[in-house]
């Protein structure tokens, strides 16, 4: 049995290794439940049924193998390459020959979708977009901003594609802050203000914030190249960026209804050998976390830290000086590698945990340093996540949050940012000690 097992082993990494974007996708976008107990033969008989099958899975592995000049350029989740691209397209007076199209297809799609937007559709149409001027991060950090001295409208954009929005701050947060400098700079301009994410998640000024993600971005670039009035209206290079831009963003950001469907129709039709192959595929997760917790013991003396031997899967621990001098190893960091399986590379490594044993510290001090981290985060550079739930046992405060994205072919630019994540920490210890009276 145990001889058995080992050769399924085998062929499961076998064909996750030659079937990897199909499979990434699937598992991506769908629960997996592999079975503790199945039957040998119908296991095997069901991998090679699966692996053979061309035919199932050849339209999903389309979606994936096709060349693509976002992912050539590595901008797939650069935030402010989005921005600049969507900016692009928005501008009615750019060379790319859509005129308003683009503009006025995705803010239909954004009125569509809010039911208390202050903007109709019929004030969209008569809207002159060729009035618009588009700034960049360069009008109080405004991710993309649309001003029109004719319409005597701002159309204010917020693009989050991983980050997380700024709530708190003496500015009251970043979105309150966006909409109070417009107030002030154009007084007599009305403002339209928009939520950009990925998946569509509110923001937390619902009321003057209105939600708009990456599918409506999709749907508008689908009615421009589907519109047989537009053939001799587009460039051929155009339209080819249009079409490359709307790959990258359902291969990487939001699946497609296209992507979905064949998904579920493999997994639907192949369920055990999948929950297999899912089960026993090569562990991604530790072979990262391996080469991770290398780079940084062959650095501990450059970064100033100290690896803390601990067994647990997709986790390294570590100390810096100052957390060992004035905690006693009871006070640590921790480094969290995810696999995004859909796009078969390394998602994120978060340097995203201070963990504080409340035993050993008492409850006092432990609280001392929650109140500091949640009221100094912005100063700092940090964020804290999780919350105090006063259990008397290590709670992880959820800190620092710098997500590296990397691919394990390119593991310089992954040591680089490693390196980069890390370099907040004295500021932040410093601040800390300061606070706690330590120094």
């Amino acid at each position: 049995m145990e001889k058995q097992l080992e050769t399924l082993k085998e062929k499961c990494s076998l064909v996750y290794s030659k079937r990897k974007s199909v499979l990434d996708a699937v598992f991506e976008l769908n629960e997996m439940s592999p079975p503790d107990e199945f039957d040998y033969d119908k296991a095997i008989a069901s991998i090679d049924s699966f692996f053979n099958d061309i035919d199932s899975y050849y339209e999903l592995a389309k979606e994936y193998s096709e060349p693509n000049f976002f992912e050539i350029a590595g901008i797939t989740r650069m935030e402010t390459k989005h921005s600049r691209t969507i900016a692009y397209f928005l501008d009615a007076n750019k060379n790319h020959g859509l005129g308003d199209m683009f503009v006025k297809k995705l803010l239909h799609n954004v009125i569509s979708a809010n039911k208390h937007i202050n903007m109709s559709i019929e004030d969209l149409d008569v809207l002159d977009f060729s009035s618009f001027v588009i700034f960049l991060e360069s009008v109080h950090n405004i991710d993309i901003l649309m001003l029109s001295q004719k319409e005597k409208l701002a159309i204010i954009i917020e693009n989050k594609v991983y980050a997380t929005e700024r709530i708190k701050g003496n500015d009251d947060g970043q979105l309150n802050k966006y909409r109070t400098l417009i107030n002030h700079d154009y007084q007599d301009y009305k403002q339209l203000c928009i939520f950009l994410s990925p998946d569509g998640k509110a923001a937390s000024d619902l009321d003057n914030w209105h939600i708009a993600n990456y599918s409506m971005i999709v749907e508008a670039i689908e009615e421009i190249l589907n519109d047989q009035n537009n053939n001799n209206l587009i460039s051929y290079d155009i339209r080819l960026i249009l079409r490359h831009y709307e790959n990258m963003i359902c291969r990487h950001l939001i699946p497609s209804k296209r992507i979905i469907k064949y998904s579920n129709k493999l997994i639907k039709k192949y369920p055990l050998a999948l929950n297999l192959i899912y089960k026993f595929g090569p562990d991604m997760v530790s072979k990262a976390t391996e080469y991770i917790k290398s780079f940084l013991s062959e650095n501990a003396e450059i970064l100033e830290i100290r690896i803390i031997e601990k067994n647990q899967h997709g986790f390294i621990y570590f100390s810096t000086k100052t957390s060992r001098d004035k905690f006693w190893d009871t006070f640590f960091y921790m480094i969290k590698v995810e696999i995004d399986r859909r796009n078969a590379h390394y998602k994120s490594l978060l340097v995203n945990h201070l963990s504080a044993n409340y035993n050993v510290l008492n409850g006092m001090m432990y609280n001392k340093i929650h109140s500091f981290c949640k009221t100094h985060q912005i100063e700092c550079g940090l964020r804290v996540v999780a919350e105090n739930t006063h259990r008397v046992y290590n709670h992880p405060l959820t800190l620092l949050c710098n997500k590296v994205e990397f691919d394990e072919n390119e593991k310089s630019e992954l040591e680089h940012n490693i390196t980069l994540a890390l370099r907040d920490l004295p500021k932040f210890e410093a601040s800390l000690m300061h606070f706690l009276n330590l120094r």
